[in-house]
């Protein structure tokens, strides 16, 4: 990964952090577009696309990300942070079923 690279995803972390999902999307979508394999654009993908629109359309995805091997500490970070999205979006609904 070179240092422009690295630079987009600081990027994509700060959009995220501040709220700026449309913007962060977009870059996403932009890296994706230069370089189809880079797994962390595409791991902010799925995290942005989730708090967007929530997590059961991204189902299919988030049940790949078990299939990722040789993940980075910044890949299990986001990997962490998509599955606890989904966890709690699950605990809501079935809070929601129970009332």
């Amino acid at each position: 990964m070179n240092d422009l690279t690295q630079g987009q995803h600081g990027k994509l972390e700060q959009l995220c952090n501040n709220g700026a999902f449309t913007q962060a999307l977009n870059l996403t979508q932009t890296l994706l577009a230069i370089n189809p394999n880079d797994r962390v654009a595409e791991l902010y993908q799925l995290l942005v696309n989730i708090i967007l629109y929530g997590p059961q359309t991204f189902e299919s995805a988030v049940d790949r990300l078990s299939w990722h091997i040789d993940m980075t500490d910044l890949d299990r970070n986001l990997v962490r942070k998509i599955l606890r999205i989904c966890y709690d979006a699950a605990e809501s609904e079935q809070d929601h079923a129970r009332a």
